[in-house]
C-alpha cells in the first residue's frame, strides 16, 4: 500500500472515491476497502466521510435523486460524529 496513488492524487486536489473492483470475483466488500484505506493509508475517518460524499455527489442519477442520496449519506454519517 505504500505505493498506492490515492494520497498523491488527493494531495493534488483530485477528487477520488473508494470502490470495489468485482466483489463477487475478488470477495472484497466496500467495507473491506474502507478498512484498508484507514489502516494502510494516511487517511482519517473524516477523509473517509469525504470520499463517501464525493461518491454520492458523482452518482449517475438525476440531480434531485443524487442530492437526496447525498443528504441521506450526510445524515447517516452525522450519526458517527463524536461530541
Amino acid at each position: 500500500y505504500e505505493d498506492h496513488p490515492l494520497p498523491i492524487l488527493t494531495g493534488q486536489g483530485i477528487k477520488a472515491t473508494i470502490n470495489t473492483d468485482d466483489p463477487l470475483v475478488s470477495n472484497i466488500t466496500l467495507s473491506d476497502e474502507y478498512a484498508r484505506v484507514l489502516t494502510y493509508l494516511p487517511f482519517t475517518f473524516d477523509d473517509l466521510k469525504s470520499f463517501i460524499l464525493t461518491a454520492a455527489r458523482a452518482a449517475f442519477l438525476p440531480v434531485e435523486e443524487r442530492m437526496d442520496l447525498v443528504r441521506r449519506f450526510e445524515d447517516w454519517l452525522a450519526e458517527f460524529e463524536i461530541a
